[in-house]
């Protein structure tokens, strides 16, 4: 075997190294659980996505109100181990007839969030619907 095919079998190497850590890389990715699009029949929907990293849990919602009265709420009640029946955190975004993107977040402490329970409000006259409710996978 000569100089150049030495160095041919060393490139090839190296570049199967990186590319077997990329592929490492990308499946140790922080965990997701999609939903699907939820309505309540009086003023919008919503759908997305709970990311969970490390201690916390960010939802990426599309949320949209109807051009009726009053807007739509999207509520996530945020809890740890330790706090079943009280949310750690609770965030919420509201639309106004539109359609719009936005992120919720819960930053939990030592532990971490491991529910989120997601819920749509037509704020006309209040009336909640159960949207899902995601746990962190061990």
């Amino acid at each position: 075997m000569g100089r150049f095919s030495i160095r041919v079998f060393a490139v090839i190497g190296i570049i199967g190294v990186g590319l077997t850590t990329g592929a490492t890389a990308a499946n140790a990715a922080d965990p997701s659980d999609p939903f699907g699009e939820v309505c309540n029949k009086k003023s919008g929907c919503v759908s997305g996505v709970v990311s969970w990293s490390n201690r916390s849990a960010a939802i990426s919602v599309n949320l949209f109100d109807d051009r009726n009265d009053g807007s739509t709420t999207v509520v996530a009640d945020c809890y740890t181990d330790s706090d079943i029946y009280i949310p750690h955190r609770t965030d919420t975004r509201t639309a106004n007839n539109e359609r719009i993107k936005r992120v919720l977040s819960c930053e939990g402490p030592e532990g971490g969030i491991v529910v989120v329970d997601i819920t749509l409000v037509a704020n006309v006259n209040g009336a909640k619907t159960a949207v899902t409710t995601e746990y962190r996978r061990k």
